[in-house]
């Protein structure tokens, strides 16, 4: 049964509570969860803002659109199942008669009793169908469980903590704590460490419930992973059920590890546990152990476990070549191989899951940042609400947690923008998509879905087939140009014909042509905007408005009647997928249609260029919206295929409070990739915005602990660079609470460190393909031979006068892991020993790599450099940057750091425009009267910066200001954490900066210069005082080399870098 009426019944009803009024622009305001939009909101009582978020968590993501809501509204008003409401034209009536309040909470009492948590159900005795992962391949495997003896087991019960105001970390009990865990260890630094940070911060740090997100600054070595060490420890004998959130994994095993050893030396009963996705435990496990120490011990066993399907199997094959992590937990078919889906029957008590069964329990949950936003539980677990075996992680951290830790907050704001936009393949030459699957998988389920789901569905999956495959091949035949091929766009490297496209995008252009009115004049206008809505029906838009035609220039008003009608069945007969004639026909038709419209031939030309992609991308938005809606229903039934489409459109398969992109809706964005060398490769890809994800962590201890836990939890940030303006995925909005300033004068010394061959510095940042590889190659080689091997022999005469360990080291970090090895074999061919060099691998890659003399190591054992021997460390950037402690002893290991790839972004990957347009939004204010017209300032801002970004040619000094500048706050960012790695123990970081792309001051877009231009907008927006109050001498640094190399670039002083 639909909850859609109640809820929208709901949404009235508290409009007319709050703001006085029953429309749908209030009652709509109310399902975006934007109460940046509302400031009143926070002049609610507990008892309202408790109202508002339980409607949001009944609230479908669709509903967050304006657009979705009002036509659910026109829908219902011819009905009654909008409870208290009548709806009379534009008007919506409130017939209910009685407090608004006492109906909203009557609707919310029966959206309680209609939601059903979703749970599979557990095989029986009998035989299933399932697909096993086998090495190397996947194996279809019938599993005879007909004599099973699996004993029933009661689903957990997770109860709901307490709602407390405010949780207290006072330093006098964290700093005896820390006093009796290193007396227990025979350690020392804890109480050191934690007496050295609360130097700078009050004695107690009060952590309120609810409102913005705090946050405590601190420069990287200063304790913070010490603190949440014993703020865990505290937590679990003062009786506060704590999650402390990390970057990884093993990060969240080995903090898990300490607390776990930290009670029992303490004689404290609790239980903390390690929260990780059962997914990669048996990987992780395996992995671990193979180190050989005391923590590849412990992890094992939390880890390690036994599966009893793949000896259930009728496959020898699949007992020999069983893949831990790949069981079919959630995938038994009964009867048939697409029948319906079954729970494993040993599930609920297997070792695979004992983490998780625990963690309903535990005191202290550690976890990682992936594995809190994106995780689900796999195990039944009762609440109030029902039995779920699909809970989402963070439900339960904030059912269970009284306080939420979350260390490098900023790192984590920026693993959720990752995950809030993706792509997904629609059609591609000949290869196999998730739509041709889907189809597959939909004809195999026939007869397993409702007749309504199953004549909508089949219909959408054609039309979206249709016009995929259509628009590739018109690519690949020449009979549609490239959407960007012009000489604008082209460069050494050939055509770029991959930018983002959106339907709508010129359609105020195209009205303004068939208007006829002049592209560039002091006299001209704007078009209108029932002008626009007359081109949505021409193109016979099934949501286009009721609006007077659109006049079409140069013609009788009897002429444009009859030109309207050809232009619309031409249209029509396009977006239709061309089944009565080519393309070619159908752009002669509108060619000749439009003569005199547009007299212009090149003018004329681009507007049927635009009028025939429109024609085929807005269908297939509209299409890929209605199948996104159908997903859920059609994953349930078996289809596989549906959940890749429905987390690629979706963005948000779990729930969220502000589900709706900058735009306010699912907004789609389509990219085409053309090579006209290669035209069977022609693809069309499109990629789904949703979420916000620098709200989602703003409002994280408000919105989404009200939404999941029905009260407010108290949520504490911890970052060395969270505070960081301008940085589009790691500026946290909201002030910092607590500041740590750095003072170390010691700070960082920033160098050029460019490399020359045959008198021209090395550019790698902009070179793609093999060009790129053969550039990194030959810069291995000549940074080695020219700088590498004589700073290594410094650094060891140093190490030798001071005669104390560390610094002695170096490391090269570049952009991406397959930069690494070509810089290795570069090195060697420079004179390197192999021996000497650590390459950074992923865990899958390693083999690959490990050919070689040098060392190998997988991403999360890179502390483990020091041990290997070696002297060069190189890893890519993002990896090492953070949360990696490469120490000798008690001090950095390494003396040097070189950067040796500029780290720009793809601006136009999705996550990136998410990145950069929600930021520019929420730094931005708007003046609208009302909350609902300030959303809508918000939105038409959001389609602005998307124009801004999508009409650059995407060459990084082509970008807008605002974006470049948003790039280089991101790259000092990166040096900033990346430079922490050599500061550790108190000691200076050396950073030099080698890609000349660092100093290609062509179109004034060299990093010196962009950096001043960043300190001046700081300045100009009064944020520098407080920067530098926080960065001190370490951001001084990267503006005295600004300043520095600006005078150098511009021949005003001498430069010896080199």
């Amino acid at each position: 049964m639909s909850t859609r009426p109640q809820v929208i019944s709901c949404a009235f009803a508290l409009a007319e509570a709050f703001f006085g009024v029953c429309d749908i622009d209030h009652a709509q305001l109310l399902l975006t969860g934007r109460i940046d939009a509302w400031p009143e909101y926070w002049d609610l009582g507990e008892e309202d803002r408790a109202r508002v978020c339980a409607l949001l968590r009944h609230r479908g993501d669709d509903l967050a659109s304006l657009e979705v809501f009002a036509k659910a509204v026109s829908e219902l008003g011819g009905t009654t199942k909008l409870n208290g409401y009548r709806v009379d034209g534009d008007h919506v009536l409130p017939i209910h008669g009685v407090d608004p309040r006492l109906h909203a909470d009557r609707l919310l009492k029966e959206l309680n009793k209609q939601h059903k948590p979703h749970t599979l159900p557990v095989a029986e005795p009998g035989r299933y169908y399932t697909t096993l992962r086998t090495t190397p391949d996947r194996t279809e495997s019938l599993i005879d469980l007909t004599g099973m003896t699996a004993p029933h087991r009661d689903p957990v019960t997770l109860r709901t903590a307490l709602a407390v105001s405010q949780v207290e970390l006072s330093a006098d009990e964290l700093g005896k704590m820390a006093a009796r865990i290193d007396e227990a260890r025979g350690d020392t630094h804890r109480q050191a460490r934690l007496k050295a940070l609360f130097e700078h911060l009050p004695r107690s740090l009060t952590i309120r419930a609810g409102g913005v997100i705090q946050s405590l600054i601190a420069p990287t070595g200063y304790g913070k992973s010490v603190l949440m060490e014993v703020t865990g420890t505290l937590a679990v004998e003062k009786g506060v059920p704590t999650a402390l959130v990390v970057p990884t994994r093993v990060a969240a095993l080995s903090l898990a590890k300490r607390i776990e050893e930290n009670l029992a030396l303490l004689g404290i009963n609790g239980i903390c546990t390690p929260l990780v996705s059962p997914k990669d435990a048996m990987a992780d496990a395996e992995r671990l152990a193979a180190i050989g120490d005391a923590f590849g011990d412990w992890a094992y066993e939390r880890l390690a476990y036994g599966c009893a399907l793949p000896a259930a199997t009728e496959s020898d094959v699949a007992v020999d070549t069983w893949v831990p992590g790949h069981e079919p937990c959630r995938d038994l078919r009964l009867r048939h191989r697409h029948g319906r889906r079954h729970a494993c029957p040993w599930r609920d008590g297997c070792g695979k899951f004992r983490l998780m069964r625990e963690a309903v329990r535990a005191d202290v949950i550690v976890t990682a940042h992936a594995t809190f936003f994106n995780g689900r539980m796999h195990i039944p677990i009762r609440t109030e609400a029902g039995v779920s075996d699909r809970m989402a992680v963070e439900e339960l951290v904030m059912r269970r947690c009284q306080l939420i830790i979350i260390d490098e907050v900023d790192q984590f704001q920026r693993a959720v923008i990752g995950t809030s936009a993706k792509q997904l393949e629609l059609a591609k030459g000949r290869s196999i998509t998730a739509l041709h699957r889907l189809d597959e998988e939909f004809r195999a389920i026939f007869g397993s879905v409702s007749p309504e789901s199953d004549a909508e569905v089949r219909a959408i999956l054609s039309e979206l087939r249709l016009l995929s495959e259509q628009y590739i091949a018109n690519l690949a035949k020449s009979w549609m140009a490239p959407a960007f091929s012009d000489r604008r766009h082209r460069t050494a490297r050939g055509h770029r014909t991959d930018r983002w496209l959106v339907p709508r995008r010129h359609d105020a252009w195209l009205t303004a042509r068939l208007l006829g009115l002049p592209e560039k004049s002091e006299e001209g206008r704007d078009v209108e905007r029932d002008e626009v809505e007359a081109l949505h029906v021409l193109f016979d838009a099934p949501d286009a408005r009721e609006v007077a035609p659109l006049p079409l220039a140069n013609l009788t008003t009897e002429q444009a009647e009859g030109t309207r009608k050809q232009i619309t069945r031409v249209l029509r007969e396009i977006s239709g997928g061309c089944r009565n004639a080519t393309l070619p026909v159908y752009k002669q038709e509108l060619n000749e249609l439009l003569s005199q419209v547009v007299p212009d031939d090149t003018v004329r030309g681009l507007v049927v260029d635009r009028l025939i992609r429109r024609a085929h991308l807005e269908p297939l938005r509209r299409k890929l919206s209605e199948l996104f809606y159908h997903t859920p229903h059609l994953g349930a039934m078996g289809a596989d295929a549906a959940e890749t489409i429905a987390d690629a459109l979706g963005g948000f398969k779990r729930w969220e409070a502000m589900p709706a992109s900058p735009l306010g809706r699912l907004f789609f964005a389509f990219k085409e990739r053309f090579d006209a060398e290669k035209p069977s490769e022609a693809a069309l890809s499109v990629a789904a915005f949703g979420g916000d994800p620098h709200g989602y962590v703003r409002y994280l201890g408000e919105l989404t602990a009200r939404g999941h836990a029905g009260v407010p939890r108290s949520v504490l940030g911890l970052s060395a660079t969270s505070h960081f303006p301008r940085a589009p995925h790691h500026h946290v909005f909201g002030e910092p609470t607590w500041i740590v300033p750095d003072t170390d004068d010691r700070g960082v010394t920033i160098h050029d460190a460019r490399v020359f061959a045959d008198d021209a510095a090395i550019r790698i940042s902009g070179v793609q393909g093999r060009q790129r590889e053969l550039k990194l190659f030959d810069l291995g080689e000549h940074l080695y031979r020219l700088k590498l091997a004589h700073h290594l022999g410094e650094l060891a005469r140093r190490r030798n006068e001071r005669g104390t360990p560390g610094r002695d080291r170096i490391l090269v970090a570049t952009t991406s892991y397959t930069s690494v090895l070509p810089l290795a074999q570069g090195m060697v061919r420079g004179g390197a020993e192999e021996k000497r060099l650590c390459l950074l691998a992923r865990e899958e890659e390693k083999p690959e790599l490990d050919r070689g003399g040098w060392h190998v190591l997988a991403s999360d054992q890179v502390e483990r450099f020091p041990a290997t021997g070696a002297d060069i460390l190189i890893a890519p950037l993002a990896v090492v940057e953070r949360g990696a402690n490469i120490l000798d002893g008690e001090i950095s290991a390494l003396g040097a750091i070189y950067v040796v790839v500029r780290p720009v972004p793809l601006i136009d990957e999705p996550a990136e425009l998410l990145a950069h347009i929600s930021h520019r939004l929420w730094r931005e204010t708007w003046q609208g009267a009302t909350p609902p017209r300030r959303l809508d300032e918000r939105m038409k801002a959001a389609g602005k910066h998307f124009d801004d970004i999508v009409r650059s040619a995407q060459y990084f000094r082509s970008l807008p200001e605002w974006v470049r500048l948003g790039i280089v706050a991101e790259i000092i960012v990166s040096l900033i954490q990346l430079v922490g790695r050599a500061r550790r123990g108190g000691t200076p970081g050396e950073l030099y900066l080698v890609d000349d792309a660092f100093f290609d001051n062509r179109g004034q877009s060299d990093l010196p210069r962009l950096i001043l231009q960043l300190r001046d907008k700081w300045d100009s927006a009064g944020q520098l005082e407080r920067l530098r109050e926080l960065y001190g001498p370490t951001l001084e640094s990267f503006f005295i080399f600004a300043t520095r190399m600006s005078r150098v670039m511009s021949g005003d002083d001498d430069h010896d870098d080199h």
